[in-house]
């Protein structure tokens, strides 16, 4: 009677899957040591997820190319919000700095629209100068998912 024999082989290199949490985490790495090292300015950032309500998911499903939008309008509600807490004489002209990035699906795979981001903690004037948020708001931050 021949014995099964189980053999068990590791394969020690990464499979450039985008299924694979390994490889998916040293991407992940990867991409935020260089946006820390090459784009991001020294200044306070905080982690931003706007959702897309459900009313409009699935007219974003059947027209894929309104996802582009998505980044561009949270971007400018974040904006409109930290330049309404600014004085009018720093809000003119004055815009934030942020990466955001559009996602498809949530934890289960199905579909849910949201941006991801960084977003700076304050605004950039035109002389360049960074007017944090936190010392212009009278009251704690306001949420900016409305």
């Amino acid at each position: 009677m021949d014995r099964l024999l189980l053999t068990v082989n590791l394969l020690d290199f990464y499979c450039k899957s985008r299924l694979c949490p390994s490889c998916e985490q040293k991407r992940m790495l990867l991409f935020a040591a260089k946006v820390t090292d090459d784009t991001l300015l020294a200044v306070p950032h905080r982690f931003l997820t706007k959702l897309i309500p459900k009313a409009i998911r699935g007219i974003m499903l059947r027209d894929r190319r309104l996802l582009k939008l998505i980044p561009r309008c949270a971007f400018e509600a974040v904006k409109r919000a930290m330049n309404e807490s600014l004085p009018r004489n720093i809000a003119a002209g004055a815009t934030c700095g942020a990466i955001l990035t559009i996602h498809t699906a949530g934890n289960l795979l199905q579909w849910n629209p949201h941006v991801h981001g960084i977003v700076s903690e304050g605004l950039f004037d035109r002389q360049d100068q960074f007017h944090h948020m936190l010392r212009y708001m009278a009251r704690p931050a306001v949420a900016l998912s409305k």
